[in-house]
C-alpha cells in the first residue's frame, strides 16, 4: 500500500486529525441488503476482566448496505463512565485522561446497552478477545450475539500495514485523532474501516463483515511435545491455560493443511490434535 498524502518526491507525508465526522453515503437505496451493525470499545482500570473493571463505554450503531458497501445511516451513538468502585492507576490515567472524580457515581444505561446490542446484526470491536470479556458479564445481549474484530479478522499485512494497533492503522491511512477513549476510538475505527483495501477495491469493514461469518474451527494439539512449543507460537496457536493445551482457532477451509502440518512436524504421523467447530456466536470468548 502507497502511504496516503505521501509526497510527490516521496520525502514527506501528510497526515490530518480526524474530527469524528463519518462520511455517509448519500445515495438513494432500494437495496434491502441492509444490516445493522455496532461497534463498540471500552475503557477500562487493567488488562484482566476477572479482576478489572470498565470505566468508559463507547457504542455506535449504524446501517451498512452489504450490496453497495457503504455506511448509510447512524442508528444510535451512546458513550458514558461507569464507577468501577475502585481506584483508576496512575498509569491509566495518563493514557485516558479519565480520573476518579469524572466516573464517580456515574453508571451505564444497561437496558439502552441491551437494546442496541441486541438489535445488531453483528458487534464489532477493535481486540474483540479483550473488549467482550468485560461486555458479556455486563450485557445477556451480548452473550449469544456475533462478534467480528477489527484486529484478527482483517488481513492488515496483506493490505500493507505493518502494524494492526489502531493508532498506526489509522497513520497508514492518512489521518491521526484523540486516542483512548471510547467513543473516540469507535469513531476512528468506522473511519478507518470505510477506507477501500487497494488489493480488493472493497472495504475493510467489508471484508470484516464476511470473516466475521466465516466458517471456524478450533484446533487442540493435545499431547504434543513441551520441544515443540515454539513451533505452535510460530504458527499462532496460544496456550490455553485452564485446559493446559496449545489451540487456535482459523478458518474451516484452512484446517486440512494445518492438521497436516501437525501430523508431520508436531506428532511425527501420530496426530492426536482435536478439532471442533466453533459457533459465530462463541467467537472470541
Amino acid at each position: 500500500m502507497l502511504p496516503i498524502g505521501l509526497s510527490e518526491d516521496g520525502e514527506t507525508i501528510t497526515i490530518h486529525k480526524f474530527h469524528g465526522k463519518l462520511h455517509l453515503s448519500d445515495e438513494t437505496l432500494t437495496d434491502t441488503n441492509i444490516k445493522i451493525i455496532s461497534y463498540l470499545d471500552v475503557e477500562t482500570t487493567g488488562l484482566s476482566a476477572n479482576t478489572e473493571a470498565v470505566t468508559e463505554i463507547g457504542i455506535l450503531q449504524f446501517e451498512y448496505c452489504l450490496n453497495n458497501d457503504k455506511i448509510v445511516k447512524v442508528i444510535n451513538e451512546y458513550q458514558s463512565f461507569q464507577d468501577p468502585k475502585k481506584p483508576i492507576p496512575k498509569m491509566i490515567t495518563e493514557l485516558t485522561g479519565i480520573t476518579d472524580d469524572m466516573v464517580k457515581g456515574q453508571s451505564i444505561d444497561k437496558d439502552k446497552v441491551n437494546e442496541i446490542l441486541k438489535s445488531s446484526d453483528l458487534i464489532l470491536s477493535h481486540n474483540a478477545t479483550f473488549d467482550r470479556a468485560f461486555i458479556d458479564p455486563l450485557f445477556l445481549s451480548s452473550q449469544s450475539a456475533v462478534w467480528g474484530c477489527s484486529v484478527r479478522q482483517i488481513d492488515w499485512r496483506k493490505a500493507g500495514c505493518s502494524s494492526k494497533s489502531l493508532g498506526h492503522l489509522c497513520r497508514d491511512h492518512g489521518f491521526f485523532f484523540d486516542s483512548h477513549r471510547a467513543l473516540s476510538d469507535v469513531l476512528a475505527a468506522i473511519h478507518l474501516l470505510i477506507f477501500k483495501n487497494q488489493t480488493t477495491n472493497k472495504t475493510y469493514l467489508n471484508e470484516l463483515y464476511h470473516s466475521s461469518h466465516e466458517s471456524v474451527c478450533l484446533i487442540q494439539a493435545f499431547g504434543a511435545p513441551f520441544a515443540v512449543k515454539d513451533d505452535l507460537k510460530a504458527k499462532h496457536f496460544r496456550w490455553n491455560p485452564g485446559v493446559k493445551v496449545w489451540e487456535i482457532q482459523i478458518k474451516e477451509a484452512d484446517v486440512e493443511e494445518i492438521i497436516a502440518w501437525m501430523d508431520k512436524d508436531i506428532y511425527s504421523g501420530k496426530c492426536k490434535a482435536q478439532v471442533q467447530k466453533v459457533p459465530l456466536e462463541n467467537r472470541f470468548k
